[in-house]
């Protein structure tokens, strides 16, 4: 090393660093390797999912990088853009972001390795006083490679969501009919075109507690979603028998087990007329309990006086009796058993057969009848249990 004890302190430490920095320059190579070692050597699940060759040439690169930025030197251009370069790669690799940065840490403990075994005792003094430096440029290093990688996530999200978005729309807005445009759909949603589908639909004031569930779940579940003339629908494939209660907190519609993605646009009606009927129920309904409140708008609609064809002979009724009647009714036909329907209702068995009997004196339905029982249920405009 240089004799620096005739020259002032200020460029003797001058001289020694770079000295210092010239010979990590010499072996920047070496300590490529190096760092390649370590890493694989680490805890690092993506060492593996690089390519070897890569890693060292940005490796390399990093250290001239990282040295010419302690000499305060201008760096040519494809230096310059190492941590955008290798920050936007990662990224487009899936690497893991904290065993990114981690990996990139790893330039200051062979860069310090290799300074302080360039320095004899008279640098010491030397390597502490420039010690924050090469901290300092490695963590800028670091947050330069994390910025880069995060931007290009963000863009691969962006890009994603809009090349879903559009198939999603291509799938409701007529293009099935087109040759090769359902193959076409299902490979740009990333799910086979007979796939089983699940549906939920929100309306109206329910529509924000839908899309809050979808945002915090995208991360973890695939889900597809569709808003069009005031409804919300959300979709995804159906793994498991399908149930209403996997969506808790939800108000709306169900429908599951539909077959094939081509299904799915025209499931779309029979869902939102689930989360219509859903108004005032409690959680999503599905076809089974919600059949009887579709039957009851369908016929409402086109056949006049449909209710009270049915129920108009209750109005003759007392108030109190015809409140206590219909409540029998509907616990007889969501149990279908007359001891059953007398515990929900803390009565004798004889009371229970005596307002049904009641109930088929004023309105000629006898709803131990099944027929009979399905057309009370349906005019009645409540939900199956």
């Amino acid at each position: 090393m240089r004799n620096s004890s005739t020259v002032p302190v200020d460029e003797s430490l001058r001289l020694q660093w770079d000295e210092l920095l010239d010979s990590v320059w010499q072996r920047r190579t070496e300590l490529a390797t190096e760092h390649f070692h370590r890493f694989q050597g680490g805890t690092f699940a993506s060492a593996h999912r690089v390519e070897s060759g890569e890693i060292l040439a940005f490796t390399r690169e990093a250290f001239e990088m990282l040295v010419l930025q302690l000499r305060r030197q201008a760096l040519p251009e494809h230096l310059a853009k190492i941590p955008r370069n290798l920050g936007m790669r990662r990224a487009r690799q899936n690497v893991d972001l904290d065993e990114l940065l981690q990996a990139v840490r790893l330039n200051f403990s062979v860069l310090w390795d290799a300074l302080r075994e360039s320095a004899d005792d008279g640098y010491l003094r030397t390597l502490v006083h420039h010690l924050s430096d090469v901290n300092a440029t490695v963590e800028r290093y670091v947050l330069d490679v994390q910025f880069a990688y995060l931007q290009e996530r963000s863009r691969m999200s962006h890009s994603s969501r809009l090349k879903t978005t559009h198939s999603v729309s291509r799938l409701f807005t007529g293009d099935l009919g087109q040759p090769g445009a359902l193959p076409e759909i299902a490979a740009a949603l990333g799910v086979p075109q007979d796939a089983v589908f699940e549906l939920v639909a929100a309306v109206g004031e329910r529509i924000p507690a839908l899309r809050n569930f979808l945002e915090e779940r995208r991360e973890d579940e695939i889900y597809f979603d569709y808003e069009s003339g005031g409804i919300l629908l959300a979709f995804r494939r159906q793994f498991a028998d399908g149930n209403p209660h996997d969506f808790p907190g939800l108000q709306g519609g169900y429908l599951g087990h539909v077959q094939g993605l081509a299904e799915v646009p025209r499931a779309l009606n029979a869902v939102a007329l689930l989360a219509r009927a859903a108004e005032a129920q409690a959680g999503l309904l599905d076809l089974d309990r919600g059949w009887p409140l579709l039957a009851s708008a369908y016929l409402d609609a086109n056949i006049p006086d449909f209710r009270a064809r049915i129920l108009g002979g209750l109005r003759t009724l007392p108030p109190n009796e015809r409140d206590r009647m219909m409540e029998t009714v509907h616990a007889y036909l969501e149990t279908g058993s007359l001891k059953a329907s007398a515990d929900r209702l803390y009565c004798h068995r004889n009371t229970v057969i005596n307002r049904l009997a009641g109930f088929k004196a004023a309105t000629g339905y006898d709803v131990r009848v099944p027929q009979e029982a399905a057309l009370v249920l349906v005019a009645a405009g409540r939900s199956a249990s």
